[in-house]
C-alpha cells in the first residue's frame, strides 16, 4: 500500500509513501508525534503502522540502517576526525520515563561509552530532542559537562561553562543540513538574520 491513515491519541496522520519527499515528510510527522509516548506504546504503534501499510519489517535491520559496531566506532575515532558522545541506551523519550529509568538511560550510556570508545565527548544528546527539567538536572548531576537539544538556534561561545548553570544542560544546536545552501546559511550566521527578520526585528540589530 502507498497510503493509510493512523490514529494517534485522537489525531489522524496521513501516511503517504508515494515518493521520497512524501515518505520523508511522513516520517518526520510520525517521529514528532511519537515523542509523547513511552517505549511500549511507541513499539505497538510502529507494529500497527507496519500492519496497516502491509509492510514486512525484517527482524534485523538491513546493512544501511544497522547500528554501527563498537569496532567501527573505534575505527572512526582513531582517525582523529570523528568523535562520539552519549545518546542514551535505548533511545527513549526521556520525559515519559520514571526518574530512575531516565537516570539509568543518561548515566549508563556515558559509562558504557567511556569503556567502549576512545576519548568520548562528555556532552549528552537528548533522544528525539525531548527532555524535561528533571532530565537536565540528571545531566547536571553527572560527570558530563552538559547536554544539547534539537532547538535550531545559535548558542553561546562557551555553552558548557560552569557559569551557565543548568542552562549548559539544554544547549541549542543546528542539525547537520541535508543541502549545501542550508549548511552555508548556518555557518555564516545567515540563519540568525533570518530569525531576526521572521520575528520582525531589524537585521542590523545583530
Amino acid at each position: 500500500r502507498s497510503s493509510a491513515t493512523l490514529q494517534l491519541e485522537g489525531r489522524d496522520i496521513e501516511v503517504k509513501l508515494g515518493d521520497p519527499d512524501q515518505r520523508s515528510r511522513t516520517a518526520d510527522e510520525i517521529i514528532e508525534a511519537f515523542k509523547a509516548f513511552n517505549e511500549e506504546t511507541r513499539i505497538a504503534l510502529l507494529d500497527e503502522t507496519a500492519r496497516r501499510l502491509e509492510v514486512d519489517v525484517p527482524h534485523q535491520p538491513p546493512a544501511m540502517f544497522a547500528s554501527m559496531t563498537w569496532d567501527q566506532i573505534r575505527q572512526c575515532t582513531s582517525t582523529g576526525l570523528v568523535s562520539f558522545g552519549p545518546h542514551s541506551l535505548t533511545h527513549p523519550s526521556l520525559p515519559t520515563m520514571s526518574s530512575e529509568d531516565a537516570r539509568r538511560e543518561i548515566s549508563s550510556s556515558w559509562e558504557q561509552l567511556k569503556v567502549c570508545c576512545d576519548a568520548p565527548v562528555p556532552v549528552f544528546c537528548y533522544p528525539f530532542g525531548a527532555y524535561s527539567r528533571r532530565d537536565a538536572m540528571i545531566v547536571d548531576d553527572s560527570p558530563m559537562v552538559g547536554a544539547v537539544t534539537t532547538e535550531p538556534r545559535y548558542s553561546a561561545l562557551d555553552p558548557f561553562a560552569a557559569r551557565h548553570g543548568i542552562d549548559r544542560c539544554a544547549v541549542a544546536r543546528f542539525s547537520y543540513p541535508d543541502d549545501v545552501l542550508h549548511f552555508l546559511q548556518v555557518v555564516t550566521g545567515a540563519e540568525r538574520i533570518k530569525a531576526r527578520l521572521t520575528a520582525g526585528r531589524p537585521a542590523a540589530s545583530i
